[in-house]
């Protein structure tokens, strides 16, 4: 929540703004008394009458008791998520994310017990078989499509908000240069293609599919459906949830990936849209956050497994090692979760 203007010393008195209004109403909708209320404004510089006839007409408002209906059956709909939450963590499922080998594994048992139920697995060795497995290297990228101009996210350490900017941090470069940069052997978060560039790369880099295979009875039978993934060591993606299920599958390297059921979104602390305020760097805060923190599982992705990470799961994702992989999300079943997705910049 934004702060009403402080009055520093000297200067002019501030103003009873929209902006100061507003301020007004979310404190009294978050559960402040009005008296708290009062108390903050007039430490903000505004005179006790003002503060005081501001506030009474602010809590008397037909507006404002309305809001405060809605915020009621929020808080309703928290308690259910928190009912899941608490279940959830009882459950043997909060402990590990389930591991199957991909010979034990086929796509009935798939999406009846872990797309139908919102869960996450790891099938091992799905796409060990590929022939992306024994070619993608540097010298087979730069040899076959170095003169490409593809998409990055570059300059990402220059910006915390790298993920929600993302749009700022597209660069276009011939794949070859991208790839004397990964060279380079160096570990960062400052170059990295993600799907955030996936149109402009899956054009340019079409014939890399050529290298996959169609995984009958999962997925839809298309060209280029899923989205390329390439890094050096030290890529990160802050937690955030997609408003789709997706296969996260590797061919180089080893991500590691901690995941939230999306009931926990009150502890992920649901910013905007779909990402989250809250880090994994928070537990060094001490023992008094961990009341607050999130359920997590945590598993690593190895070179031919695919991680199923459901609709609405808080995920964060760190390359161990230079990264190159995929995701998809053409589902020979029902996909649409985003239709019904309406708070893009409301949250």
């Amino acid at each position: 929540m934004a702060r009403i203007p402080q009055n520093m010393g000297g200067r002019a008195k501030p103003k009873l703004d929209k902006a100061v209004r507003e301020q007004i109403a979310e404190y009294l909708l978050s559960g402040y008394a009005p008296e708290q209320v009062i108390q903050i404004l007039v430490d903000r510089g505004f005179g006790l009458p003002v503060a005081r006839s501001e506030v009474n007409k602010a809590s008397s408002s037909p507006y404002l008791q309305a809001g405060h209906r809605y915020v009621n059956r929020a808080k309703k709909r928290s308690w259910f998520l928190e009912i899941q939450a608490k279940l959830w963590r009882n459950k043997e499922a909060s402990k590990a994310i389930p591991i199957i080998d991909s010979k034990d594994m086929n796509s009935k048992r798939f999406f009846e017990e872990f797309y139908a139920n919102n869960t996450p697995v790891l099938i091992k060795n799905m796409v060990s078989h590929w022939p992306a497995m024994r070619r993608w290297n540097l010298d087979y990228f730069e040899e076959n499509l170095g003169d490409a101009k593809i998409e990055v996210q570059f300059d990402r350490d220059s910006n915390s908000k790298y993920e929600l900017d993302s749009i700022k941090h597209k660069k276009v470069m011939s794949f070859g240069e991208y790839i004397s940069l990964l060279r380079k052997g160096e570990e960062t978060n400052n170059y990295y293609v993600t799907a955030n560039n996936g149109n402009t790369n899956a054009q340019a880099l079409s014939r890399l599919w050529d290298d996959t295979e169609h995984m009958q009875g999962y997925l839809t039978k298309e060209k280029t459906p899923g989205f390329l993934w390439m890094g050096p060591k030290g890529t990160l993606t802050p937690f955030h949830h997609d408003l789709t299920n997706n296969f996260l599958l590797q061919i180089v390297g080893r991500k590691q990936v901690f995941l939230s059921p999306g009931f926990e979104v009150d502890r992920m602390r649901n910013s905007r849209h779909c990402f989250s305020d809250w880090s994994i760097d928070v537990e060094a805060a001490g023992r008094a956050e961990m009341n607050r923190r999130p359920g997590l599982v945590e598993c690593v992705i190895e070179p031919g497994d695919v991680l199923f990470i459901p609709v609405g799961w808080w995920h964060y994702v760190k390359g161990l090692d230079m990264t190159f992989g995929m995701s998809f999300t053409n589902f020979v079943v029902d996909n649409d979760f985003y239709s019904m997705y309406s708070t893009y910049e409301q949250v």
